[in-house]
């Protein structure tokens, strides 16, 4: 199992802080310049790692914000999308209700047609026996 950049760095950290308390001891002789050396190496090594940490700490938190907007933007787009979704739904029961009225106005179109058909085939039979009953007239 990998282990996480923070349990890492919490690891070198002890590790530092160890060899802190080792070079502290009385018995070492201070003087002596590879201590000294170690030391300085060990120190520097912490400050490293504390700054390490703190840019992780501030990098981490800078991610959250991200996290944090962009969760804000999907949020505003699902909005959106429901908006414009009941806004389409809107639009497909006007769309349906003129095609409703316009099969009416069709029907009522064709009744009246028809009707007016009806009323010429009339008016036609009349103008033809008219003209029978003339022609029979004229003949006697």
């Amino acid at each position: 199992m990998k282990e996480s950049p923070l349990i890492k760095l919490s690891n070198i950290r002890r590790d530092v802080q160890s060899w802190l308390e080792v070079s502290k001891i009385p018995e070492i002789d201070e003087k002596d310049s590879m201590i000294w050396s170690l030391r300085k190496t060990n120190q520097e090594l912490a400050e490293k790692i504390k700054s390490s940490e703190e840019l992780l700490a501030k990098n981490m938190t800078a991610l959250r914000h991200e996290i944090g907007a962009r969760d804000k933007e999907i949020v505003r787009l699902n909005k959106e999308i429901y908006n414009k979704d009941q806004e389409k739904n809107k639009l497909v029961k006007e769309i349906q209700n003129y095609q409703g009225l316009l099969q009416e106005s069709e029907q009522e179109k064709n009744n009246m047609a028809k009707h007016h058909e009806e009323i010429l085939a009339d008016i036609n039979l009349r103008h033809e026996q008219e003209i029978y009953i003339l022609k029979k007239i004229k003949r006697s």
